[in-house]
């Protein structure tokens, strides 16, 4: 099966790191990039084209709905998972809006994302 390239931008800098080792701990997931910064998300995510973005709502200066909306406005962008520590109905319908194919809330986004790295690396399509 082939490994999923993900890349992680979360706004916790204290975080960060240990969700992305415990991402890489991961069968099929190669996290081949991090950021706390929305800017630097875009500009990371064009030149690592991972095949999953996990972006965190709560990105500065930049917020993770509007990282989303940008990536999906290129042909062949990668699956988008936005995550926050509140999920709710208006969280869901901003995601779905933003384009994200995925919302899961932070304290399930490991569980949540390597899920969803398996059905990608099997061939399963997101939506």
């Amino acid at each position: 099966m082939t490994r999923i390239r993900v890349f992680l931008a979360d706004g916790d800098d204290i975080d960060l790191p240990g969700r992305a080792a415990a991402l890489a701990a991961r069968p099929m997931i190669d996290v081949v990039g991090t950021t706390s910064d929305g800017n630097v998300a875009l500009a990371r995510i064009a030149a690592e084209q991972p095949d999953l973005v996990v972006l965190d709502v709560r990105l500065a200066p930049m917020g993770g709905f509007e990282v989303a909306r940008q990536i999906k406005l290129v042909a062949g962008a990668p699956v988008v998972v936005l995550m926050s520590h509140h999920v709710g109905e208006l969280a869901q319908r901003a995601a779905a809006g933003a384009g994200a194919d995925m919302m899961v809330a932070k304290a399930a986004m490991i569980d949540g994302v390597a899920a969803l790295a398996l059905r990608l690396a099997a061939g399963i399509p997101v939506r």
